[in-house]
């Protein structure tokens, strides 16, 4: 079967288009029809339209002279507000999704005994304020942290070199082992820990960690020279001095979550690592 292109601005609701529409469709088809092949396609072409009965044409609406434009907009209305259902249906399913999680969320910290009470009707549980001022992708674990001691206990400047697991990147090249060994494997377990809870809810928030930032931030905060740190952790400049900055904020977090000794410590950890040129004080 042949195809044949519509003229460029052809109104079909105009009489006189079909009519030479169809004409030229016939045209098409003669070589066929005059062999008795697909005659039935030369029967009126729009036998289901509603005909001009003499109720019809005596409607007032009949002699509008703008009943063309009236179709026209009342197609562009209608396909405006199927347009409009669609959004409407996809905005439900998003808000959705995202209820769905939030009360996904909500069960987990309930679980962990930050939310207290029944879905619905939760209140904020012990710790959760201090969950509320880390704002870093591994909170919860960051969180289980600050609760052990392997991790609190530690002198300042290998608080501030552990913490750095949460702000580094994994260098090019080897592998860095941590500054503190016993602190590093507290970290991974809660880390662990969190990441299967997370899983076991159908979530996935807990960001990566790694210890080859560690003993250069360590011994940054001790005074060590940039191409010391650099050369004991296989970094680059860059990769250290934006994982520096990181870190500082991550401990200034942390100063702001805790109280008592645990603040003075995040406190005096961010201090040292602070340097004028390199990671500067807001």
């Amino acid at each position: 079967m042949d195809t044949m292109a519509l003229p460029h601005g052809m109104k079909l609701r105009n009489p006189n288009s079909r009519a030479r529409l169809a004409e030229a469709i016939i045209d098409k088809l003669a070589s066929r029809t005059d062999v008795d092949l697909d005659t039935d396609l030369l029967l009126p072409w729009d036998r289901g339209a509603v005909r001009d009965t003499d109720e019809l044409v005596a409607h007032p609406v009949h002699s509008c002279d703008h009943r063309a434009d009236h179709l026209d907009k009342g197609e562009e209305y209608l396909t405006l507000l199927r347009r409009f259902h669609d959004m409407e249906t996809m905005a439900g399913q998003f808000t959705d999704s995202v209820g769905a999680e939030f009360d996904t969320t909500c069960a987990l910290l309930a679980h962990l005994g930050l939310l207290q009470g029944e879905p619905g009707n939760y209140r904020m549980g012990p710790g959760a304020a201090t969950l509320m001022r880390i704002h870093a992708s591994s909170d919860l674990t960051i969180y289980q942290c600050l609760l052990d001691p392997r991790i609190t206990e530690l002198p300042v400047h290998e608080f501030a070199g552990m913490f750095s697991a949460f702000t580094f990147k994994d260098p090019r090249g080897r592998s860095v082992p941590p500054v503190n060994p016993l602190a590093w494997r507290a970290i991974a377990s809660h880390h662990d820990d969190m990441v299967a809870l997370e899983q076991s809810y159908g979530l996935e928030r807990q960001g990566a960690i790694t210890a080859n930032g560690t003993r250069s931030v360590a011994a940054w905060a001790q005074g060590a020279g940039l191409n010391e740190c650099l050369t004991m952790g296989n970094l680059l400049a860059g990769d250290f001095i934006n994982g520096l900055r990181r870190t500082a904020d991550l401990l200034a977090h942390i100063t702001q979550a805790t109280d008592g000794e645990l603040s003075d410590k995040a406190y005096a950890a961010r201090q040292a690592i602070v340097r004028g040129g390199v990671v500067d004080t807001p």
